[in-house]
């Protein structure tokens, strides 16, 4: 079963990199525009010499495989500009990475160009106005900050503790960076990021849309303070909890489907 399932993921890679080396190829290559040149180029310079209005079918049929093999390389192009470029392979064993941000908003809630952080998916916000760069929460000597950066790009920057206050995971402006030996598991792609801690709890879920970062995680503080910012379980009050209790703390719904090494890059829903 495992040589099948490698033999199929080679076949399928080999076939995307055929793929791609086909979309790189030059547009004078494609057979339907050499055919359309050289009919164009035959029946018109030819039929000035030849009274035969076949020839000039031919001159003609070239123009009209040229009209259309251009109007189809327009919208194939605004197909390509709108779809972007797809985002490169995951790295099974990548312990670091950047955000970057959804082209589109696949869950929930009202955008607003205001907004900078939003508690999951929940719709609750915080609209930061304060100084570029400045802490929007403080937890012990940690910050969470999220800005706006010279892009138009929302990011977030803090750091995430193990109740002993040893460094779990880091990010700086959309920049990620985990301590291995401290997790449970965690799972990304291109645009987010969740980690799951020694015990197996989500603790940190980070994901970047154009307009603001969906943030929910659990901080620990080296003086032994606790804060938590989740998404609220009850369907009778929705909206985002900020807790400062542990024992109050709510468990976070995984964002990933695990083990990661068997779903990497796989959203729950």
């Amino acid at each position: 079963m495992a040589q099948e399932s490698n033999r199929g993921e080679n076949a399928r890679q080999e076939a995307e990199r055929k793929s791609h080396g086909r979309q790189q190829r030059p547009w004078w290559y494609d057979p339907a525009f050499i055919i359309g040149i050289a009919l164009f180029f035959f029946g018109g310079p030819l039929n000035y010499f030849s009274a035969n209005p076949r020839i000039l079918y031919l001159g003609a049929l070239g123009a009209s495989i040229l009209i259309f093999y251009g109007v189809h390389q327009y919208v194939s192009s605004v197909e390509r500009a709108k779809r972007g470029t797809p985002p490169p392979p995951l790295d099974p064993a990548a312990m670091s990475g950047t955000l970057k941000p959804e082209p589109t908003v696949l869950f929930s809630s009202e955008s607003s160009s205001h907004t900078a952080l939003e508690i999951g998916d929940s719709g609750a916000r915080l609209d930061w106005h304060g100084q570029q760069g400045s802490p929007a929460i403080r937890i012990g000597e940690d910050v969470l900050t999220v800005e706006r950066l010279a892009n138009g790009n929302v990011a977030v920057t803090t750091t995430v503790r193990d109740p002993s206050g040893k460094i779990i995971a880091e990010i700086v402006r959309n920049d990620w960076k985990l301590r291995p030996s401290l997790l449970w598991d965690r799972n990304f792609n291109a645009s987010a990021v969740e980690v799951r801690g020694e015990t197996g709890e989500v603790i940190l879920q980070v994901r970047a849309l154009p307009d603001r970062i969906q943030l929910q995680g659990i901080w620990h503080s080296a003086t032994g303070r606790f804060f938590e910012l989740v998404r609220s379980p009850d369907p009778n009050h929705a909206g985002g909890l900020a807790i400062l209790r542990p024992e109050q703390r709510v468990r976070i719904k995984p964002l990933f489907r695990y083990p990661s090494d068997q779903h990497l890059g796989e959203l729950s829903n």
